[in-house]
């Protein structure tokens, strides 16, 4: 990534944090890059997470790197990677926003109502489906879904929820409506 920023002429880099966790991290410096440039601050630090041991259902698909920044509007061109599948990673975004120890879970509502919103013509949701039981392996999906329903629920009554998308988003959003709709999806699933 870092090759790719320097044949750009781009400010941004990538720092690769190690462990022998389950996780590597890819964090980008352009959150820096666009205070400086356009003094703008954007809360959350853009990384990439890389899980070690996580299953796949899918093969990986080479897309660009997805961000919540228009990279257009900033005029940055992000690299192409390969990543999940767009059915695997709305399935994966699903599942873990009933994992409880979940902590950025109005972003993985955000993600899942964006992936739908730009996406619906290209989702299959027998892949979806398929990816999410492929996930849930080990949980009743019954009660899964119900605590991701829960979970969702109290993020829509967290105060600091509609600030904080709107903060990293740049834009008024309507995290209850957009919470709502993620919430309708699980109905896909069973």
């Amino acid at each position: 990534m870092n090759k790719f920023a320097e044949t750009r002429r781009s400010d941004i880099r990538a720092s690769v944090t190690l462990n022998d966790q389950r996780f590597h991290w890819i964090t980008l410096n352009y959150r820096e890059i666009i205070e400086k440039k356009y003094g703008i601050k954007i809360p959350e630090e853009p990384k990439i997470e890389i899980c070690k041991d996580c299953r796949t259902i899918r093969s990986p698909a080479e897309n660009a790197v997805v961000t919540m920044v228009n990279a257009k509007l900033l005029a940055i061109v992000l690299p192409i990677v390969q990543q999940l599948d767009l059915n695997e990673q709305l399935a994966n975004k699903l599942y873990v926003i009933g994992v409880t120890a979940r902590q950025r879970r109005h972003f993985d509502i955000f993600d899942c109502y964006r992936i739908v919103e730009f996406n619906a013509g290209k989702l299959d949701w027998s892949i979806v489906r398929e990816s999410f039981q492929g996930l849930t392996r080990r949980d009743n999906i019954r009660s899964h879904i119900d605590r991701a329903r829960r979970l969702i629920e109290r993020c829509v009554e967290d105060s600091n929820t509609i600030r904080r998308m709107e903060s990293s988003t740049f834009e008024p959003f309507d995290f209850a409506n957009a919470a709502r709709s993620v919430s309708a999806l699980y109905s896909k699933l069973s």
